[in-house]
């Protein structure tokens, strides 16, 4: 009783003379052992308290206590099997432990166990369903599951018992913005940072939520200040220079890429950030083999090329399979490399999506084209349609540029030649909105509104080249505008290609249908965001990459009102000359 008595009072020393005393006296007394053992984890001797809680469980296997704090010891000297096997014999022996359930599901997380871990934390819950940390660890294994709304409800549910528990507000957070619930991440994000200021992942994934919800200046402040707290947060750096590229600032955004990469030299998603500024600014020898980290980005979900990867290099008898990624821009873009490749390898097979197969079929340089879940026939070497500008050490002064490289289908052709043979005025096709599940959709896309001023241009004939369910939505404002809809006509790319063979100009944000009149070598108009595409580079009306193409540039954030008069302006002026020359 004195030893308890010091032991309570953190006089250490004392406490474990009288403890030793007792054990003289009564050497396999458990309670005694067990009470030594938990002083000897106070001071940090886990070993010592390893082996006084076994001879305490010998002297009496069912002291769920001892089992618990067997437990704890085998976890402060990092032995997570061990550590679980005991929690659970004391979770055993006595079946309304909450502390040891709660323990044990930690420790089941650790070992990667999620059901048994999840199991324990409801075990916990059901016994003390008013502690919040049982409900962020259940949280925490639903939300590695995949189980987002379980987890978010989870959350909601340890915030309710503990409002000043900052890990679970910023883990609400995290699963609201994996859900793409920008509004409520932010919310659930200030909440952490109300109670913990410094928390410097909160304001890191608050910076990145306020970039997707373009309030540009305050993710930059955010990132800055968690930045400010932990200096050598390869992440934040990253997510700086993505905010300040898309504000326009590419300098200091390679700065920022840079400061993570020194932080942090593997992390893949800076180097690949680093390459695309890079590629931007129109250093694409420097940009090439950064980009080509993106293999690495978990994020794009590229398959793995490691294996027989073609370094470039003449391989007259070998067979190469080339794989497309990305979009199908991507695709169209360089697929003018393929030619090129034929004369470096024996046979070239080429892997991509069904929808894009037919438009390829007979572009000089491919030998097969092959479905993306069709079986691969025998291949030697393998590349990324992607990676071979990098293989053919590509600068903005060698781009192969002979177009058009891509042709339409003779039939479909003539059938709209003849479609379109009686519009009158210049044939202008428009495309207002790319591909809604694309990452920057929402900065490169506009609307059908922003089109109609050209209504107001003379001699003018606009038809709409849209797909899904832009289209679908603006169907209406189509007909009210007199803009012709094939929308209901093209059925594929090829069609898409015909028809843009039987245009005057296409006037097309930056998606697949710019990239295919240039392909075509027809007149097209790109309008792009005041962030572009590393592709299009920077402060140029110009493209290396399609000769045909003119790019308009947004001279504001978010503001297309601008480049459209700007657009207006110079159609008004190629159908005055049409009509002069008429």
């Amino acid at each position: 009783n004195q030893a308890l008595q010091f032991h309570r009072l953190g006089n250490s020393d004392a406490a474990e003379r009288l403890y030793r005393k007792a054990l003289d006296a009564a050497p396999h007394e458990p309670q005694i052992l067990y009470l030594l053992a938990l002083l000897c984890l106070d001071v940090g001797r886990a070993e010592e308290a390893l082996a006084l809680l076994g001879r305490s469980i010998t002297a009496r296997p069912d002291f769920p206590d001892a089992h618990f704090q067997l437990g704890n010891a085998f976890t402060d000297v990092s032995r997570f099997d061990e550590a679980a096997h005991a929690f659970q014999n004391a979770v055993e022996y006595r079946t309304d432990y909450f502390e040891a359930y709660y323990n044990l599901g930690n420790t089941l997380t650790l070992l990667n166990r999620p059901a048994a871990a999840a199991s324990a934390y409801r075990n916990a819950i059901r016994l003390r369903p008013d502690v919040a940390n049982a409900f962020l660890g259940l949280g925490l294994i639903l939300q590695s599951q995949g189980k987002y709304e379980e987890a978010i409800e989870t959350f909601q549910r340890a915030v309710e018992r503990d409002s000043r528990c900052a890990e679970a507000w910023f883990q609400l957070g995290l699963s609201f913005q994996t859900l793409d619930r920008q509004t409520e991440a932010d919310a659930a994000y200030r909440a952490a940072l109300a109670v913990e200021p410094d928390h410097a992942r909160a304001l890191n994934n608050r910076g990145v939520v306020l970039r997707a919800i373009g309030r540009l200046e305050a993710a930059q402040s955010s990132l800055q200040v968690a930045i400010s707290i932990v200096p050598g947060y390869a992440e934040a750096h990253n997510n700086l220079g993505i905010t300040l590229q898309a504000m326009g600032h590419i300098a200091q955004a390679e700065a920022c890429f840079l400061t993570a990469i020194s932080h942090a030299p593997d992390f893949a998603d800076a180097h690949f950030n680093l390459g695309i500024v890079r590629l931007l600014m129109g250093r694409l020898a420097e940009g090439w083999p950064e980009y080509e980290w993106r293999a690495r980005v978990k994020t794009l979900g590229m398959p793995d090329l490691s294996h027989s990867h073609w370094d470039g290099s003449r391989q007259p008898d070998k067979t190469l399979l080339i794989r497309t990624e990305q979009g199908i821009g991507d695709t169209i873009q360089f697929a003018r490399y393929l030619p090129l490749v034929r004369n470096r390898v024996g046979r070239v097979l080429l892997q991509c999506p069904t929808h894009i197969a037919d438009l390829l079929r007979d572009l000089d340089g491919v030998d097969e084209i092959l479905d993306l879940y069709a079986a691969v026939p025998h291949f030697d070497l393998q590349a990324s349609l992607m990676s071979l500008p990098a293989l053919f050490k590509t600068s903005v002064g060698n781009i192969p540029d002979d177009v058009p490289y891509l042709a339409p289908d003779s039939a479909r052709s003539a059938y709209w030649r003849t479609r379109l043979a009686g519009k009158s005025g210049i044939k202008v096709g428009i495309v207002w909105s790319g591909n809604p599940l694309h990452a920057n959709d929402g900065n490169r896309s506009c609307k059908l509104d922003d089109f109609l001023c050209l209504c107001d241009v003379p001699d003018l004939h606009l038809i709409s080249l849209q797909k899904g369910r832009a289209a679908e939505e603006y169907s209406a404002a189509l007909e009210a505008h007199a803009i012709e809809d094939l929308s209901e006509e093209l059925d594929d790319l090829l069609d898409t290609a015909a028809v843009i063979e039987h245009l005057d100009l296409i006037i097309s944000v930056d998606t697949s249908v710019a990239h295919l009149a240039g392909a075509l070598a027809r007149p097209v108009w790109t309008l792009l965001p005041y962030a572009p595409d590393w592709r299009w580079m920077l402060a140029r009306s110009d493209t290396p990459w399609y000769p045909s193409m003119r790019l308009f540039r947004q001279p504001q954030r978010e503001n297309w009102s601008l480049l459209f008069q700007e657009v207006k302006r110079e159609l008004t002026a190629l159908a005055h000359r049409s009509q002069k020359a008429a």
